[in-house]
Formats: structure tokens, sequence, C-alpha cells
């Protein structure tokens, strides 16, 4: 199963290549911290909180992405939520404005209230467009398929906004929606 994932990210590209638009504006070389609200309903933790994620990446190739984050919550009861990810990715125009973006993560979640303890691993597919609405702003909307360790594998849609406040920097707007768990973000990213 991986080794046919892999295969499919490696030689999506050439699909692509055929009449392929030069994107207006899109970087995936960003380093970005955001504030998290966070709710979370998953093995008997049904907690609420917020706190904070450290994310990035880097392009390796001109169609070709790496990235990882990793998130720290404080969440009601004394309980402590983490994310770890990794991931590769790829992009393509399709239109001078729009980029399509495919994505394979790794990560591993946990929520320890100091008594009991939910540690899962996964992995993580998604598709993506962004779009440039005009210079300044970019919106995007995502659908990820989360293949689980333990329990039930979900699909979650996010949608977000950036705003360019200079050539640099751009502010963040994020929220995705899943069965189990729900995450509002700002934030800033920094292009390098």
């Amino acid at each position: 199963m991986y080794n046919r994932l892999l295969v499919f990210l490696i030689f999506l590209p050439g699909l692509f290549a055929i009449g392929n638009v030069q994107a207006a504006g899109f970087a995936y070389d960003y380093a970005q911290i955001s504030f998290d609200d966070v709710d979370f309903d998953v093995s008997g933790f049904n907690v609420d909180g917020d706190g904070i994620t450290l994310s990035g990446s880097y392009a390796f190739h001109p169609d070709y992405f790496v990235t990882a984050a990793w998130g720290n919550w404080d969440l009601d009861g004394n309980v402590d939520g983490r994310q770890l990810t990794i991931g590769v990715g790829l992009h393509s125009a399709l239109r001078a404005q729009t980029d399509l973006v495919l994505d394979f993560v790794l990560g591993n979640i946990e929520l320890d209230s100091g008594t009991s303890t939910f540690d899962n691993d996964f992995w993580r597919i998604g598709v993506a467009l962004r779009h440039n609405l005009s210079n300044q702003l970019e919106v995007g909307a995502a659908v990820n398929y989360y293949n689980f360790d333990i329990g039930d594998n979900d699909t979650a849609f996010g949608f977000n906004a950036l705003y360019n406040l200079t050539n640099d920097v751009s502010a963040l707007a994020a929220i995705e929606f899943r069965d189990d768990v729900d995450i509002l973000s700002i934030g800033i990213r920094y292009y390098y």
C-alpha cells in the first residue's frame, strides 16, 4: 500500500506537465506560528483548549516540498495535547492564480491527563487548492483523509486565508473540521 502511494506521489507531476501554467505568487518555503483553539472528542477525552503550532515547508524542487509541524496545547482538566507531523507534497498550477496541492503526512497525536494517555500514530493524504484573489489575499480549501492506528479513520475539511502584510510576511486564519477534532487557528507566516 505505502509503496504504491509513494510511486503515485513521485510520478504525479508528470500528469500535470502537459500544458502546465506558471502559478503567480505561490511560495512553498516558509516558517509559521499559529495560535490554536482546539476541540477534541476522542477515546474518552472530550476536551477543549488552546496552544501553539510551529510549522514550516521547504521546496526542494520547483514542484516538490517537505513539511513539518509541532503543536502543543493546554486542554481542559489539566490535559496536555501534542501533535508532530512530517510530510512531503507536490503542487501544480491549474490556472495563473490557482495551485493544486497534494501531500502525504505521517504523524502522531498524544493526549495526556497524567492518569490516562491517548497516543495515536496516523498518516494523512490531502488535496488542496490555493487561489490568489488579489496580490494581497490568498484563500484555500482542503480535503484530508486521516488513517489512524487506533480508532476510526476520518475525513477533514479545511479552509484558510492569508493576507500579505509585506512581501515576506502574511497573517493567516484557518479552520479544520473532523468528526472528532476541530481546530481554529490564527497566526503569522514568514516566507524565506
